[in-house]
């Protein structure tokens, strides 16, 4: 049972007050905080009203009934990202519960692991949906909303492997996060005048309930612990990020203290993207 009680950190609360959060992808695939959730909850902590998408009911009522729980407010809604009609029913019963949307959270994704020529269309198409498509359905169906309110903020999750090779041969997952950081930059200009703000927060390694799945499906339960010190060993940091870091840096961007910022890309990855430049006397015995 997801419980607010958990988030780390004082309760301030009060910095989303009066706003309307629409979060794309707000459940969790497995049992735990996931990065959706977590902000969710975060979002809810800080006074905002929030539609809760997903795609699975059970994953959008569970964090409805813990913000819920909680003191706070929210609907669970379900749509597939991946398909206009049902985010727009998602936006349209938002703006009904609600009265409007201030900020929308685009949280899908997903990733196939291949190589370019390895790469069949059926994976290539499903990872683009999720990371990139979806994205631009939901952005297509509050921007008019939030044109008539004069203001918004649309935050997009991504990922380092839009600015950096990943060894592990996600051809698909990096050009839809690519992607993605182009989609931010044109709603960014093309509504710079209309009050709305669009930003993308870069996540490198963080400790999630679907990683921790997939080690397990991939490496078995008795090297899990093996396989996420591995994940830690190599960020300069030398540990993974947690959801709660990724939901404080989303209420910064859903925030009016980001009201200057838009067309951001913003690195969280415990420096695992910075270029380093190796010194040959370090060679030398």
């Amino acid at each position: 049972m997801l419980d607010l009680n958990e988030i780390p950190g004082a309760k301030s609360g009060g910095r989303l007050a009066g706003k309307v959060a629409l979060i794309v992808g707000a459940g969790s695939s497995a049992s735990g905080w996931s990065n959706g959730s977590a902000v969710a909850a975060l979002f809810a902590r800080e006074g905002a009203a929030v539609a809760a998408v997903d795609v699975s009911a059970d994953a959008a009522e569970e964090v409805r009934e813990a913000i819920v729980r909680a003191g706070g407010r929210c609907i669970a809604l379900v749509a597939d990202g991946t398909k206009k009609d049902e985010i727009a029913r998602a936006v349209a019963q938002c703006v009904a519960e609600f009265g409007r949307v201030d900020i929308l959270h685009n949280n899908m994704g997903g990733s196939i692991p291949s190589k370019v020529l390895d790469s069949t269309e059926a994976d290539w198409r499903f990872v683009l949906d999720r990371n990139l498509t979806a994205a631009l359905f939901a952005s297509q169906c509050v921007l008019p909303v939030m044109v008539k309110q004069g203001n918004g903020s649309i935050i997009h999750i991504s990922s380092n492997a839009a600015v950096a090779y990943p060894r592990l041969n996600m051809v698909s997952y990096s050009a839809a996060k690519a992607g993605l950081h182009a989609l931010s930059r044109a709603v960014a200009m093309e509504y710079v005048t209309a009050g709305i703000r669009s930003n993308c927060i870069i996540l490198g390694h963080i400790d999630t309930p679907e990683i921790r799945r997939r080690a397990l499906e991939r490496f078995g339960a008795d090297k899990l612990e093996e396989v996420m010190t591995a994940r830690a060993s190599i960020i300069p940091m030398k540990r993974v990020g947690t959801v709660w870091e990724v939901a404080h840096a989303a209420v910064y961007f859903a925030s009016d203290e980001s009201g200057f910022v838009t067309g951001a890309e913003f690195i969280m990855d415990g420096g695992t993207s910075i270029p380093v430049v190796e010194s040959y006397p370090d060679k030398v015995k």
